[in-house]
């Protein structure tokens, strides 16, 4: 069973899935159903029709996943069993007084999954069609009934009450056990197909908020943040820090653009961990439940901004410092242990009223450090 579901997950789509579905469990039950067959006295014609049945399906399977040759097989195999195999085993097998009428239900169930647009439609129409036809002949071919001109008056094989009775119980358990097994798989295959394009849409979501380099969040998720804190932002704790790398294209120039790639990262890294983001071995962020109310962004180029919370302007000042000297005692080994520093500029939110007000002064501030001298943090306060 664990082999089984393997290889039903293997299948690229769910389309794809829900076809194997059909063909794997439809081959089991015909199998059985064949076995079954051979256990009641239903003639030769009903045993060669039951074996003819399972040899159809088997065959589509190679075709299918051996051969490699799908395209056409779904069709192929809604045509063989509506219009060959079930009206074959339907005379072969008792007719209306036989199981075989669960068997043409099931028939009808399995042409939704594995067909589509108008091809789906006009073969369960055609299908349809044909099983109310052979209904009304079978029941042209009793013995109690009517007999129609050029037709013989009993089926091939006639049922006695005892073998009906238990040709529709075989019938009963082999279709209801496909429906149940088919429709379980497909439940747990689209369960699975669901749970992959929610991952995928996450990741497109979480990809169109961050950074890709840093694993920080962007610009427009910066703006986004600070907007929704709406009054807050203005009348609580917050503080906003603009940070620049000292002599970043310098680094660049020297070092080449991949290091100056690999130092954005491990400052961004920084950064990002004072607003309790949580970074894997690839670079990729979470946020912990710490302060979802704070965040770090890169602002664009060498430049980053981190919103947070404080009860001092004393402590917003100590966590920023904390951070531009973590940053100084990063080792790279390609520097020959020369440092690379970090300028800050601070403003208070709630000296301000709109959002861009912040940005500018801790912008002005920013370069106001730079101007100073460079490795230093400056204050708007």
């Amino acid at each position: 069973m664990k082999k089984f579901k393997e290889f039903i997950d293997a299948q690229e789509t769910l389309e794809k899935r829900l076809f194997a579905l059909v063909l794997l469990v439809g081959a089991m039950l015909t199998v059985v159903s064949a076995l079954v067959t051979l256990t009641e006295n239903l003639g030769i014609f009903s045993i060669i029709t039951t074996l003819l049945c399972s040899a159809a399906m088997l065959a589509l399977i190679y075709v299918t996943y051996f051969l490699k040759k799908p395209k056409y097989t779904p069709l192929v195999l809604c045509c063989l069993l509506s219009f060959v195999l079930v009206p074959l085993n339907f005379f072969a097998c008792g007719g209306i007084n036989s199981g075989m009428p669960l068997y043409m239900l099931a028939v009808l169930f399995l042409i939704v999954p594995t067909l589509k647009g108008k091809t789906r439609i006009s073969l369960f129409v055609l299908t349809l069609i044909t099983d109310i036809g052979m209904i009304i002949l079978s029941y042209f071919m009793r013995d109690d009934t009517p007999n129609l001109p050029g037709l013989p008056n009993r089926i091939l094989v006639r049922l006695d009450e005892w073998e009906q009775t238990k040709d529709v119980l075989f019938s009963l358990v082999i279709t209801g056990s496909f429906i149940f097994l088919f429709t379980s798989l497909m439940m747990s295959a689209y369960q699975r197909e669901r749970e992959e394009r929610e991952q995928l849409l996450r990741r497109v979501t979480e990809m169109s908020r961050k950074d890709y380099l840093t694993g920080l969040y962007n610009r427009r998720e910066l703006y986004d943040f600070m907007e929704n804190r709406g009054r807050e932002l203005f009348a609580g704790s917050y503080y906003a820090a603009m940070f620049d790398i000292d002599h970043f294209k310098q680094i660049n120039d020297t070092y080449g653009h991949l290091f100056g790639d690999k130092v954005l990262s491990a400052i961004a890294q920084e950064i990002g961990k004072e607003a309790h983001m949580d970074f894997n071995r690839d670079g990729d962020s979470t946020v912990s439940a710490k302060d979802p109310a704070e965040i770090a962004a890169r602002y664009g180029g060498e430049e980053f901004f981190l919103v947070f919370r404080c009860g001092s302007p004393e402590e917003a000042h100590a966590r920023i410092e904390g951070i531009r000297e973590r940053v100084s005692r990063l080792n790279f080994p390609e520097m020959n242990g020369k440092p690379i520093t970090l300028s800050a500029g601070i403003s208070r939110c709630r000296d301000y009223t709109e959002i861009r007000q912040v940005v500018k002064a801790a912008d002005q501030m920013l370069y106001l450090a730079k101007d100073s001298g460079r490795d230093r943090i400056c204050t708007a306060w």
